[in-house]
């Protein structure tokens, strides 16, 4: 039996990227917060300096202002979501192998 805490750190890659995607979606796009921290020091400008405004409006379905805030706002939108895919369906994978083996290693004994 895995225990509560091997569970939950084995699936923190999975947890960290639902909730970010889940924080994006009810980010408010229009608001000047800004969680750069380039901007948190004074720069004016930083290569990804709107990527979280752009996801937002991606994950809003408005692609052409995902567009104008940061043109890899909608790729980094694919790009989550498939790893969240691959993690899932991972840990299906390794679910299935483990009962698989369970029940192998008992028809041994």
């Amino acid at each position: 039996m895995i225990s509560l805490k091997k569970y939950l750190i084995k699936n923190l890659e999975l947890y960290f990227w639902s909730i970010a995607i889940i924080l994006l979606f009810f980010m408010n796009a229009d608001s000047d917060v800004s969680l750069c921290f380039f901007h948190w020091l004074g720069f004016t400008w930083c290569p990804g300096c709107g990527i979280g405004h752009a996801i937002s409006s991606a994950l809003h379905f408005q692609f052409s202002r995902s567009l104008q805030q940061h043109p890899l706002g909608i790729i980094a939108v694919l790009i989550i979501f498939n790893r969240i895919r691959q993690l899932i369906f991972h840990q299906n994978n390794l679910y299935h192998e483990q009962q698989f083996d369970d029940v192998n290693s008992g028809s041994r004994s």
